[in-house]
């Protein structure tokens, strides 16, 4: 009996370091993953999310995108953080790309994130980690007295999230190649996990894995070019809006309204988010480089 069927499709990174930007190489391969290859990261795509985005029209990609350099600025309540983002990218093929990021913020670990993704629109598998050290003094007893003594403490943590499901449903065939003036709609369920770890024996650490589904329904405006959005003032975009509901496995029961607006790229068929949103929270993208390779 064969059962590969639903094995999971395995995708291979590779990193170069290059000055002080992380370019990220990533390989598609159609084969199951094999527990004796021992490259940098492999991610995993499962092969129903993988058939369901085989069904997808491809379009044409005549300028990929290859650098991105934007400020987020996360509002929730009372709270409002800014993080900056840098980020490689690399088509991969059948609408695919392969995504190496680094966000960092003021009193912050810096985050390292490695994407598969669904031409800018859909997150299908990441990774992601960060380090964080802190240098505190503790009094240790010497006899009769304390001693001060220095440590050093670390704390490392790791996430990830996996797409388990991924239903196109009305008008979605051209998701990744979107007309003007059309909408579409998908759905998809995804399970992201956090851990953290610290090196002393009285730091906490966790352990926490989370079911999220989320429905989108998409309008499609019409092209464009936004003068006076520098980092888009070169190009034609297509501005897509999005509006669903979101549920995840901690409360199944409650729908939550979320929104999310982007900008398509025609020349790379990508989207890049420009704001997001919920009742909760809203996270805003001011894009300051937007790099486009040569022609293919």
């Amino acid at each position: 009996m064969n059962n590969t069927q639903n094995e999971p499709v395995s995708v291979k990174t590779k990193y170069l370091i290059r000055g002080p930007r992380r370019l990220i190489l990533l390989a598609l391969m159609a084969t199951p993953l094999m527990a004796d290859e021992n490259p940098d990261t492999i991610l995993s795509i499962e092969q129903p999310v993988m058939d369901a985005v085989e069904t997808l029209d491809s379009p044409t990609v005549s300028h990929p995108l290859v650098h991105t350099q934007n400020t987020a600025t996360i509002t929730s309540q009372a709270l409002v953080v800014s993080t900056s983002r840098d980020a490689i990218y690399r088509p991969l093929g059948r609408n695919l790309w392969g995504i190496s990021s680094t966000i960092s913020a003021k009193k912050v670990p810096t985050t390292n994130f490695t994407i598969v993704s669904l031409c800018g629109l859909v997150e299908l598998v990441s990774t992601s980690e960060s380090h964080s050290s802190q240098s505190s003094t503790i009094a240790v007893p010497v006899g009769s007295v304390f001693v001060p003594l220095g440590i050093r403490t670390t704390t490392d943590m790791t996430g990830g999230s996996r797409a388990l499901r991924f239903d196109v449903t009305s008008g979605a065939s051209n998701l990744c190649s979107p007309e003007e003036g059309s909408t579409f709609s998908f759905e998809m369920q995804s399970e992201s996990t956090r851990k953290s770890k610290g090196s002393m024996p009285w730091d906490w650490s966790s352990n926490h894995t989370n079911t999220n589904t989320t429905a989108w329904s998409c309008a499609v405006g019409q092209r464009e070019r936004h003068t006076e959005m520098p980092a888009f003032a070169w190009t034609d975009v297509i501005p897509v809006n999005c509006k669903g509901t979101h549920s995840s496995s901690g409360k199944p029961s409650v729908q939550t309204p979320v929104h999310s607006n982007w900008f398509y790229l025609p020349d790379s068929a990508f989207y890049l988010q420009l704001d997001a949103g919920s009742e909760v929270f809203t996270s805003k993208n001011d894009f300051e480089l937007i790099e486009l390779d040569k022609p293919l």
